[in-house]
């Protein structure tokens, strides 16, 4: 009558347990993500920290005057926010199992809203190639006039990383995965946009150090849990001893 899931949790019948880890991403994906993704992401966002700029000029100099600092940046960061997207679906996956609503949507708009800082990198790289002296200029007018124009990215994105995050903390508090204070620290993970959006990644890379604080203990309580193979099914021992007494008959 018991079985257990991919997280080494007993289930009674078919019911979920508390914390189970869907089967994508599974339990050793989602957890080296959130142990990886937000202390990456915050050292990341210091690195970037003097570089990034609001208007297109003084970004695009920056970055030529930073080169490596600025491909580091620029590639690392689209692998970062990949990874906190799985994390973002494994935690939203193992608060369904209470808070299915809740869970479900905060797991939505957090990643709609990780969406926006790719399309940023995207940007960012392309103004890269421009930052030489004879195209510096061009350059500056497409970084801001990107920055300027209405667009999902900066009008949606932004919105879904505030709202996402808040109500993921509180679907995660509310199915007993995080405490009352690591919910409260992975709430705070909605201050990304104002880093982003204004150019002021100290603020990101706070909110990535609170995100870490209540991720890493929960990715690794998930890495010390992971079932052996032989472990991950315990055999219906009911139903066994009745097919078997069936067989004989």
């Amino acid at each position: 009558m018991t079985s257990t899931t991919q997280a080494g949790l007993p289930v009674q019948g078919r019911k979920a347990p508390d914390g189970a880890v869907p089967a994508f991403p599974g339990p050793a994906t989602t957890a080296v993500c959130m142990i990886v993704a937000p202390v990456a992401l915050a050292i990341l966002c210091l690195l970037g920290s003097d570089i990034y700029k609001f208007h297109g000029h003084d970004f695009l100099s920056a970055m030529a005057a930073h080169h490596v600092r600025t491909q580091i940046f620029l590639n690392a960061v689209p692998i970062g926010i990949f990874m906190m997207m799985l994390a973002v679906v494994g935690l939203a996956g193992m608060a369904a199992v209470r808070q299915p609503r809740l869970a479900r949507f905060g797991g939505a708009a957090t990643l709609l809203g990780l969406c926006g800082p790719i399309f940023f990198v995207a940007i960012e790289f392309a103004g890269y190639q421009l930052s030489g002296p004879k195209y510096l200029n061009a350059g500056a007018y497409m970084y801001d006039q990107a920055n300027m124009v209405p667009r999902i990215s900066l009008n949606i994105c932004g919105l879904g990383l505030i709202v996402g995050f808040i109500a993921l903390a509180v679907a995660t508090y509310r199915a007993g995965l995080l405490a009352k204070v690591p919910a409260i620290l992975f709430g705070f993970t909605a201050l990304l946009p104002i880093g982003f959006i204004g150019s002021v990644l100290p603020v990101s890379a706070v909110g990535f150090v609170a995100c870490a604080v209540a991720l890493v203990p929960l990715g690794r309580g998930l890495l010390a849990r992971r079932p052996m193979p032989s472990q991950q099914v315990t055999p219906n021992l009911t139903t066994d001893s009745a097919s078997t007494a069936t067989q004989t008959g």
